[in-house]
Order: structure tokens, then sequence, then C-alpha cells
């Protein structure tokens, strides 16, 4: 066996292990396992290189489709006009970062992997919003889950004591220009 072959097959089990995430997503200077939060700092303040998360110590580039982008912005709004009436605390975009013990995250992709991270880190509870079959599943814990669909509405729990929303306005901008004539 070469030095190539266990390259590669290391290189593939990182890409596993990171979420099954595609090669081309993973930024190669620094190498992968070897990237420190100053270059992710430095990889997301340049203006060429999109957006990259820190995981394992690799930079993984962020995954976000037009139609997703369109569903989060609107969730955002929801929820920042919730947190501003209620004076609750700050909502960030895609590209708010946090540190979560070992990674930097942003909110959204490889989310089995994600939502793992985020309760180790002391979430409360995770959304992961499917705009394709919109819908929203919702996990308390690692394991406990329930699923709410597009005729569904959706609460904040503990977290976001009051707080209520129809599961269908997360989608609503996703009809916009396809209405009947």
């Amino acid at each position: 066996m070469s030095t190539n072959d266990i390259l590669a097959t290391t290189l593939a089990d990182h890409l596993i292990e990171l979420g099954s995430i595609s090669a081309a997503r993973v930024l190669l200077d620094p190498p992968p396992q070897q990237a420190k939060t100053a270059d992710l700092i430095r990889v997301n303040e340049s203006n060429d290189k999109g957006l990259y998360d820190l995981v394992d110590g690799t930079l993984v580039e962020k995954a976000m489709s037009y139609e997703a982008s369109v569903v989060a912005a609107t969730i955002l709004f929801i929820l920042k006009r919730f947190l501003s009436k209620h004076r609750l605390g700050l909502i960030s975009g895609a590209d708010g970062f946090f540190k979560l013990s070992l990674t930097t995250r942003a909110p959204d992709a490889e989310m089995a992997r994600k939502r793992l991270e985020y309760f180790h880190a002391g979430v409360k509870f995770v959304w992961i919003v499917d705009f394709t079959h919109r819908s929203v599943v919702v996990y308390t814990s690692p394991s406990d889950v329930r699923v709410f669909g597009e005729e569904d509405a959706i609460d904040g729990g503990n977290v976001l004591p009051d707080f209520t929303s129809p599961i269908a306005d997360f989608f609503v901008d996703l009809d916009f220009g396809n209405a009947p004539a």
C-alpha cells in the first residue's frame, strides 16, 4: 500500500466523520485537522472564499442552497420579531458563528453531527427545518424527537416561552412568484 492509498483512506474516513461531506468542501490550506480559530477568521474575512466552519481542525465550506437561505431568512425574521418584542436576547444569521467546545459552527448542514455537538454544548432544543418536505423536526435531546408538518404550529418550549408560529409561515416565501395566473 502506498502513502497515497493511506492518505486517501484517512481523508475518506475524515470526510465521513465530518458528516459524509464532499471533499470539494474541505479547504486544504491549512491541511485538514491542522486548522486553528485564527485560520477560520482569516478565511471567513476574505471576500472570495465563502463561509467556512472549523470542525475537528478542518475548515469545511458551509453549503446552503438558495431555498434553504430563503427559509432561514424567514425564520430569522419571525424569531427576531418575537425576541425584540419580549426583550429576550439577540439573534444572528447564518454567518453568526459561535464556539461549541472544539468546533466553531454556523447553523446549518451536517445536522446529524451538529445536533450532537449542540446538545453536548448545552443547547436545550434544536429545530431541523426541511424546506423540501416543508416540515420541522424538533429535538429536545439527542434522541427525543417530534416531527411537525406544514399544517402544524411550533412553539419555543422552555427556551422561548410564549413563542408560537405556524410552520407554514416558515415556507411562505418559497411560493412567491409561483402562484397560478
